[in-house]
């Protein structure tokens, strides 16, 4: 009976080493997790703010085409037309919303950070 009752003690002993490893274990992964999760609301914030500057640019760029084309030059090429401008607006939008979405998908079920994540893009 003491021989059976000191396998069982160094049985527990192993189990309760193990389950202390593997909730340290557990807490460097949660460590990280909200690591990445800080990292990819910056990155959220970035790109929103790209993505308004590349609107503004876009803005002046079409303005500077309307102000531009007043202008009649011989054996000179055409200044970009507006058309231009808007194709590179819509590319510029469809950036954002697939970056954003690719963010969502990162974020995944997250919580409440996810959460937060979903508010943050609903402007794209």
């Amino acid at each position: 009976i003491i021989a059976r009752i000191s396998e069982i003690s160094t049985l527990v002993g192993s189990i309760a080493s193990s389950a202390e490893q593997q909730a340290t274990g557990l807490q460097q992964v949660n460590t990280a997790v909200s690591e990445m999760d800080g990292v990819t609301q910056q990155n959220a914030a970035m790109v929103e703010q790209a993505t308004a500057a590349a609107r503004s640019l876009a803005e002046e760029a079409d303005q500077l085409a309307r102000q531009v084309a007043r202008f009649t030059l011989d054996d000179e090429p055409r200044a970009a037309t507006p058309t231009v401008v808007h194709k590179l607006q819509a590319r510029a939008a469809q950036a954002g919303r697939d970056i954003a979405r690719t963010s969502r998908r990162r974020v995944g079920g997250g919580g409440a950070a996810a959460a937060v994540a979903e508010d943050d893009w609903s402007a794209f």
